[in-house]
């Protein structure tokens, strides 16, 4: 399954995030089904050397929609990392087989919706969202992802319009006493 999605942006800053894999009935990652998984979108900005964190969204798949919204507060290159992982539902369900799946991952990343574990022997530990951005083998995991990069240009696109329309005022101003409005 190849991973994709799409990320727009609006005039308030706004960049909304919307997976657009292809949703299948049996597989939708490797041995989870859509309803068994989470996603997670990670948002840095790519002002400097080091990647500054924006945000992070997490969104269940109780809906056949995947989107998810996050305020962004200036202009720049950000890198969107949309990162699929399998849900605790799925965790427990594999627990109750007599031959399940979970020996087949090195990494055994799960979420509960809200944050990340890494699983050790049957235990929950912690994990940061920020740690799956390192290159991580992905074949041995139970996550996938993809990275795009995005200019927001929405604050720039908010000058340019205030001063066109400042313009615009000056000019109705000026020509207020005469009946015909000529351009140029």
């Amino acid at each position: 399954m190849n991973i994709d999605f799409n990320v727009c942006q609006n005039c308030d800053g706004v960049l909304t995030i919307t997976d657009k894999s292809l949703y299948e009935e049996s597989l939708y990652f490797r041995d989870f089904s859509y309803e068994d998984t989470v996603t997670i979108n990670i948002i840095t900005s790519e002002h400097s050397e080091d990647p500054e964190l924006v945000g992070i969204t997490y969104t269940t798949h109780d809906l056949m929609l995947d989107e998810a919204s996050i305020s962004i507060e200036k202009d720049g290159l950000y890198n969107v990392t949309h990162i699929i992982v399998p849900s605790l539902q799925w965790y427990n369900t594999q627990k109750e087989l007599k031959f399940n799946n979970l020996s087949k991952y090195k990494l055994l990343i799960i979420s509960d919706g809200k944050n990340l574990y890494q699983v050790i022997d049957d235990k929950f530990i912690p994990y940061q969202e920020t740690e799956l951005l390192s290159n991580i083998n992905l074949e041995d995991s139970t996550f996938h992802k993809k990275q795009k990069l995005v200019f927001l240009t929405c604050f720039l696109w908010k000058c340019y319009i205030n001063l066109a329309l400042e313009a615009f005022r000056e000019l109705i101003k000026k020509n207020q006493g005469n009946k015909v409005f000529k351009c140029g």
